[in-house]
C-alpha cells in the first residue's frame, strides 16, 4: 500500500477491503463491484479505475463475477496491508506524537512500537508543525482522551449525546442533548471541535471538546439520527469553493491551516495551490471571513455568488 500516492492508495485500499469482505461472507452484487473504484466526478479516477478493474479480472484472476451476477473471489486467503519502507518509518514516528492516544489504546502503541523496533526512527521537527499556530489550545491528557473518544462512540452508534458547555467568556450551557455528527480539529488553534446536532434549536452546534463537561450518552436512535443525517445533506453546499493561491508571504501555509477542518482537495497548478473546500451552508460565513484574511494572495474562483460578495465586500473596505 501506498500511502503517500492519493491515487494508487485509493484502489489498493479498496482492493484489500473488498476481500476481507467477500472472505467474510459479504454479498457484493457485481455491478456494485466496478462503481467502487471510481467517481464519476473525477475523470481521472475513472479512466484508471477501469483499467485497474481489468487488470484484478485477467491478470491477476482476483475476481470474477458469478452465475448469478455477484463477484466471486478466486482464491481463498485474508490480505494483510504490507506498507512500505517510507510507511513505517512515518508511522513509527507518528506513534510519539501527543495526539496518538485520541485514536489508539495504549497497547496498540506498544504493539506497534515492538514491531516496529528495527525501522529506522526520524524526529519530526515540532517547530516546523507548529509555525503559525496560536499559543495555547488543546493539551492531550486522560480528559481530552476520554470525550473524544466518548464523541466518537455516539457517532458510530447512532445515539444522543449529553452535555453541558463552558464557553470562554465564562458563560455555562447545562444539560444539553446533541446529535454529534463529526469532529473537527482546527491546526491554526490546536484544538479539536464537536460538531452537533440541536432537536431542540434545529440547528448545528459547534463546542469545543476541551470545554465539555458531564458527558454522557443515550441509547441507539437509528430513526432520528437517520432525519439529523438526511438534514445535514441538504445543507451541503451545491458547489465546492475553490481557491486560487499564491505560494508567497506563507500564504498557503497559512490557509492549510485556516482551512484544516473542513473536507478539502489541493492541488499545485504551476506556482499555485488550488484548493477545492466542502462545506455545509452554515459554514460559509466563517469561510468567508477567513478567506477574506488571506488577503491579495488567495483569489476565489467559485462559486460565482461567492466571488461576487468578495468583490463587493473589497470595494466598499477601499471605498
Amino acid at each position: 500500500m501506498e500511502l503517500f500516492d492519493e491515487l494508487k492508495n485509493r484502489y489498493i485500499l479498496n482492493t484489500i477491503q473488498l476481500i476481507n469482505r467477500l472472505r467474510n461472507g459479504e454479498v457484493i452484487q457485481w455491478d456494485d463491484f466496478n462503481n467502487m473504484f471510481y467517481s464519476e466526478n473525477q475523470q481521472d479516477y475513472l479512466d484508471v479505475g477501469s483499467e485497474y478493474i481489468g487488470n484484478l479480472q485477467k491478470e491477476y484472476h482476483i475476481f470474477e463475477e458469478d452465475e448469478n451476477g455477484q463477484t466471486r473471489l478466486c482464491f481463498d486467503a485474508d490480505i494483510k496491508i504490507r506498507p512500505s519502507a517510507p510507511e513505517k518509518i512515518w508511522l513509527k514516528s507518528a506513534l510519539d506524537h501527543a495526539a496518538m492516544p485520541l485514536f489508539l489504546e495504549t497497547k496498540t502503541i506498544e504493539k506497534l512500537n515492538k514491531a516496529l523496533a528495527e525501522v529506522d526512527d526520524y524526529e519530526l521537527n515540532e517547530k516546523m508543525i507548529r509555525k503559525g499556530q496560536s499559543l495555547g489550545g488543546d493539551r492531550i491528557d486522560d480528559e481530552l482522551i476520554q470525550k473524544f473518544r466518548l464523541v466518537c462512540k455516539a457517532i458510530k452508534e447512532e445515539r444522543f449525546l449529553f452535555y453541558s458547555n463552558r464557553l470562554r467568556n465564562g458563560k455555562v450551557y447545562q444539560g444539553k442533548k446533541a446529535f454529534a455528527f463529526g469532529i473537527e480539529y482546527s491546526i491554526i488553534e490546536n484544538r479539536f471541535r464537536a460538531s452537533l446536532w440541536s432537536p431542540e434549536e434545529e440547528r448545528p452546534v459547534k463546542a469545543n471538546l476541551s470545554q465539555l463537561f458531564d458527558l454522557s450518552l443515550g441509547d441507539p436512535e437509528p430513526k432520528p439520527y437517520a432525519t439529523v443525517k438526511m438534514m445535514l445533506e441538504e445543507r451541503r453546499a451545491e458547489e465546492t469553493i475553490q481557491l486560487k493561491i499564491w505560494d508567497k508571504n506563507n500564504c498557503v501555509e497559512r490557509a492549510v491551516m485556516l482551512f484544516s477542518q473542513y473536507e478539502r482537495m489541493a492541488w499545485w497548478e504551476e506556482d499555485n495551490l488550488i484548493m477545492e473546500i466542502d462545506y455545509y451552508t452554515f459554514d460559509e460565513e466563517e469561510l468567508f471571513r477567513n478567506i477574506l484574511s488571506l488577503g491579495p494572495m488567495a483569489v476565489v474562483l467559485k462559486p460565482e455568488s461567492l466571488r461576487q460578495r468578495m468583490i463587493e465586500t473589497l470595494k466598499n473596505v477601499l471605498a
